[in-house]
């Protein structure tokens, strides 16, 4: 259920604010989740060494719990019509489909 949470919003949201980039952008979205282990491999591995199996589960639950609360806050779905166009700017759905 947590990988699934943390997986599936992302990805759903950045392919609704990139509609004409979508694969550009769930592939940036799933880099993210493929090099995490290189940051967190590490850190598990030393207070597994340090504190302990049981301690380590606690530790990073608590942090992945606060990352994921944080991470998630600014994270919303575009609203009716609201993209982002190829430039940059936030365009309504129309003005994208015109600009050629």
């Amino acid at each position: 259920m947590g990988v699934g949470i943390t997986y599936g919003a992302p990805l759903a949201v950045s392919a609704k604010w990139f509609p004409d980039k979508k694969g550009l952008a769930l592939g940036l979205t799933l880099v993210g989740f493929g090099l995490s282990p290189f940051v967190t491999a590490p850190i598990a591995r030393y207070l597994i060494e340090t504190v302990g199996v049981m301690a380590v589960f606690r530790v990073l639950g608590i942090i992945f719990l606060g990352v994921l609360i944080l991470l998630s806050l600014p994270m919303r779905f575009p609203r009716k019509g609201e993209v982002v166009a190829k430039d940059g700017s936030k365009k309504s759905k129309a003005e994208v489909e015109l600009v050629p």
